[in-house]
């Protein structure tokens, strides 16, 4: 090989070898996007989870002054709350009838 088809040869290998990088570099890069963008899925979903809220009854008034509710957890326990029907009471849990 001459000393000009070395140098031609060598030019050619450093042109494939920085491609070889920069797609090296691009392929981390989308996968470090992906990885995140996964992330905030798993992390979007276990909050939904943990913040997942009981079913509940709309508050039933029994015409005495006070007012009834009745939510019903996904574990299937059972929780029942009353309150006053005056401005600023606060609702508190009772035994379920």
């Amino acid at each position: 090989m001459k000393r000009r088809d070395f140098i031609a040869a060598d030019g050619i290998m450093s042109v494939l070898d920085y491609h070889s990088r920069q797609q090296l570099r691009e392929t981390v890069v989308k996968f470090r996007q992906l990885a995140v963008i996964a992330a905030c899925i798993v992390a979007g979903t276990t909050c939904d989870i943990a913040m997942a809220a009981p079913s509940c009854s709309p508050w039933l008034d029994q015409g005495n002054g006070t007012s009834w509710r009745e939510c019903v957890n996904d574990d299937g326990t059972t929780h029942c709350y009353v309150i006053s029907n005056q401005p600023g009471s606060v609702a508190q849990e009772v035994r379920c009838k």
